[in-house]
């Protein structure tokens, strides 16, 4: 994680204490501290994801923050598919590192990519909020390793939505 160096300590002393001695992924460690550092954690790492997302532009800071909280690292694979047309949306992605591009299919079975969707763009967010389909297909296109992903998922926003 590119974080702080006092939320880089604060995180160590956190499995210190827990003892932890195993090698843990990036998501097993989000998943297993405490909802604060979580939240400190998510904060740090997607600030400027969601400041630049227009569904939450105007909303308050302790709505962006509950959001936060709800955010995954998703990796994927160059020529990986994220989200398939005419399937049923539920995950929206915030783009983090890499392309992805999106991509349609005519009548006849021809792709043609439509846009290319670097760091700082989004996939989904229209389809995934109001719950239908996908109306376009979109695969990573990162030649320099994975494409790195934000994943928010429909239902564990529809709650947080509501609150505020």
């Amino acid at each position: 994680f590119d974080f702080s160096e006092d939320l880089k300590k604060e995180i160590k002393r956190y499995f210190q204490g827990a003892n932890a001695t195993s090698f843990l992924s990036a998501s097993e460690i989000f998943d297993s501290v405490s909802h604060s550092l979580r939240l400190e954690m998510s904060s740090d790492l997607t600030r400027k994801c969601l400041d630049s997302c227009m569904l939450f532009s105007g909303c308050s800071k302790q709505m962006k923050d509950s959001v936060k909280g709800l955010l995954r690292e998703v990796h994927f694979a160059s020529e990986e598919y994220l989200v398939q047309i005419n399937t049923v949306a539920h995950d929206m992605y915030f783009v983090m590192t890499g392309k992805v591009e999106r991509v349609n299919v005519d009548n006849d079975g021809v792709e043609s990519v439509e846009a290319r969707i670097g760091p700082g763009g989004s996939v989904g967010i229209l389809a995934s909020y109001f719950g239908i389909r996908y109306m376009y297909s979109a695969r990573a296109t990162s030649l320099s390793g994975p494409c790195l992903c934000l994943r928010l998922v429909r239902n564990q926003l529809m709650p947080i939505l509501k609150a505020y």
